[in-house]
């Protein structure tokens, strides 16, 4: 088992070691897709948005993990929390095996941290699933890419070809949800192709 430390950049390291993560791969190799997301919704909003969607992530798996003191917890959480509730719900026996759980891929040589992993379905129809949860204004066109890393990391400990695991994107607001279902092979060919350059960069970068 490798072990696998965040530092306070949001920067990987396995055993020691630093290695990207998804979406440092996607901004190293498309520079543009982070570039035009920031032009779209302005620093300062990033910025209070990030905050507040550290909060509902949190509270969302403290949720998952039955560790969540709902007396406590804020009106404005709450909110968001009954949306994911309610997506839950409306799922197909959705069960999670990892909640927010940083994976490590030898293969490809990267790291990631899906905000959920499990299965969808139930008997012969029981699908391998991996979902990242959004809390912005808008689901960025970078989600494809970063469902399609999740799932090449979740695939990898399952032993399965990535293009068995669905890709999910919720997006959850005070009001409601909104989900996107990611199926494209070719996300995942491309996100391989991402690794392969922002490895090389990185590599350069580094000396």
């Amino acid at each position: 088992m490798n072990n696998i430390t965040l530092n306070e950049q949001h920067q990987y390291f396995v055993d020691g070691n630093r290695k990207l993560g998804v979406n440092e791969i996607i901004g190293l190799a498309m520079p543009s897709l982070k570039v035009d997301f920031d032009r779209l919704v302005g620093v300062k909003t990033m910025v209070k948005a990030t905050t507040l969607g550290n909060k509902i992530h949190k509270t969302t798996a403290l949720y998952d993990q039955n560790q969540l003191n709902m007396e406590k917890l804020h009106p404005k959480l709450n909110e968001y929390l009954s949306q994911w509730i309610i997506f839950q719900a409306e799922m197909d026996n959705l069960t999670f095996n990892l909640i927010e759980e940083p994976l490590y891929s030898p293969r490809y040589n990267f790291v990631g941290t899906t905000d959920r992993a499990g299965f969808v379905g139930k008997g012969d129809k029981t699908q391998p699933c991996i979902i990242d949860i959004k809390t912005g204004s808008s689901i960025p066109p970078s989600a494809k890419l970063q469902t399609a890393g999740y799932a090449v990391l979740f695939a990898e400990q399952l032993k399965v070809p990535p293009t068995d695991i669905i890709r999910y994107v919720v997006r959850i607001t005070q009001k409601d949800f909104k989900l996107e279902t990611h199926r494209d092979m070719q996300d995942i060919i491309v996100f391989q192709s991402c690794v392969n350059i922002a490895n090389w960069l990185h590599t350069v970068q580094e000396g």
